[in-house]
């Protein structure tokens, strides 16, 4: 996973929960977008060689705006997306 070299408010209530529910196996990213916003990113293993990924998106002002599920099959091909909010 790559993050951006901007720098990012990782302060914000919604991104320290983020950050602080994945266990230790897991990869993060936190990329600041251009309109303000922080996206997180963790990537978690999952059974059979498979992967999920969490795209959690924070606007500016602190509050959640999308949290997005991907599931990916051990070839790396994606298999599944769940819009988890709104």
């Amino acid at each position: 996973m790559s993050t951006n070299s901007k720098p990012c408010n990782p302060g914000h209530p919604p991104v320290k929960r983020a950050l602080s529910r994945g266990a230790a196996g897991d990869k993060y990213a936190v990329e600041k977008l251009a309109d303000g916003s922080v996206k997180v990113v963790t990537e978690v293993a999952g059974r059979a060689g498979g992967r999920a990924t969490y795209e959690k998106i924070v606007d500016a002002a602190g509050n959640t705006v999308s949290v997005v599920q991907k599931a990916y099959d051990s070839a790396g091909n994606l298999v599944h997306v769940d819009p988890k909010f709104p």
